[in-house]
């Protein structure tokens, strides 16, 4: 069942201290461009490069915050993405394709998201653009 997925405090408990320090720590902010396969059909979201070093090495639930509101999604290691949970969270912020959407990451099991839309740029690049200078401020 979808609700077996490991909360913060069950992962927590069963890393190591380094690991645990390092979740607990907020960190960086990564980019990822929403394409079709993000946003429709399957709803699985492949990480941005190098956001899993940020998060744990065991599959889990961890929580989106987006405008003030929190979506709760699945973890998967294996394939470094997000699983269950992400579908209501593209429909919920009606993702389109070209949209530039920045994770920070925050303490504990928590990603910070922010969304630069595509219509509001013109262009994915803009977009994208947009994106990345406000992922350096972070």
């Amino acid at each position: 069942p979808k609700n077996d997925w490991p909360d913060e405090e069950l992962v927590l408990a069963t890393v190591g201290a380094a690991e645990a320090s390092a979740l607990l720590s907020q960190g960086p902010a990564f980019v990822k461009l929403m394409l079709p396969s993000h946003i429709a059909g399957g709803y699985w979201l492949q990480a941005p490069y190098g956001i899993h070093t940020h998060l744990p090495t065991t599959s889990c639930r961890i929580v989106l915050e987006c405008e003030g509101e929190e979506w709760e999604v699945v973890w998967l290691t294996p394939k470094k993405g997000l699983s269950g949970g992400w579908r209501g969270f593209a429909i919920d912020q009606r993702l389109a394709c070209g949209d530039a959407v920045v994770f920070q990451k925050l303490q504990g099991l928590r990603l910070g998201v922010t969304i630069h839309r595509v219509v509001k740029f013109g262009n994915d690049r803009a977009a994208a653009d947009a994106a990345f200078t406000s992922a350096e401020t972070l």
